[in-house]
């Protein structure tokens, strides 16, 4: 994908999977590879069936992840030229859809989260919803007066946060990793 210019939509993705190795949570059938797994399926063939695709590849994949349909959507209108807002929100439905098919798979084979990723899974369904709804940064906004914090504070960091192409400026790292780190923290603090 770095021919098309994408690869910085993907910021988040790579932060989480980097977080879920370094805490040793991605070990092959656990839940989190196996939600990981349909999440990527999901983007690559989007992008096998989307116009960025160069035409020698392109087609449409047989498998049943529905995230590939919205992932193609995404990958069309980034080629189309659509704003930024119009992406990210496209991203969290896309990403939305994956999601919820890995946990279908995860259960059918009797995988289930642990309180951890259970956690993340609830907090990780509130920002895909908050990006394909006027992004965090609007919600954060909305909130403010109730939580008093500066709204405009609010604005900026729950827009930066919800950015999947958003990184830290010393570490390069996205807000979600340091985010998903956290709660595997807490957890082995707990145990």
């Amino acid at each position: 994908m770095s021919q098309t210019g994408t690869v910085g939509w993907f910021n988040n993705i790579v932060g989480i999977i980097q977080g879920f190795v370094e805490a040793g949570l991605a070990d092959s059938g656990s839940w989190l590879s196996v939600v990981d797994a349909a999440i990527l399926q999901g983007i690559q063939d989007g992008y096998a069936s989307s116009n960025l695709s160069p035409s020698g590849v392109r087609g449409n994949s047989n498998t049943i992840n529905p995230g590939k349909i919205k992932w193609g959507d995404f990958f069309n209108r980034f080629s189309d030229g659509a704003n930024d807002d119009e992406l990210v929100a496209l991203w969290g439905i896309a990403e939305a859809e994956s999601t919820q098919h890995g946990e279908a798979i995860a259960a059918a084979r009797n995988i289930h989260p642990n309180t951890a990723e259970q956690v993340f899974l609830t907090t990780g369904n509130a920002y895909r919803w908050a990006a394909a709804n006027q992004g965090l940064g609007y919600w954060a906004l909305v909130i403010s007066p109730i939580t008093g914090v500066n709204p405009v504070v609010s604005y900026i960091v729950g827009g930066w946060f919800n950015d999947p192409r958003s990184v830290d400026p010393i570490y390069g790292k996205s807000p979600v990793y340091w985010y998903s780190s956290a709660i595997w923290k807490v957890q082995r603090f707990l145990n």
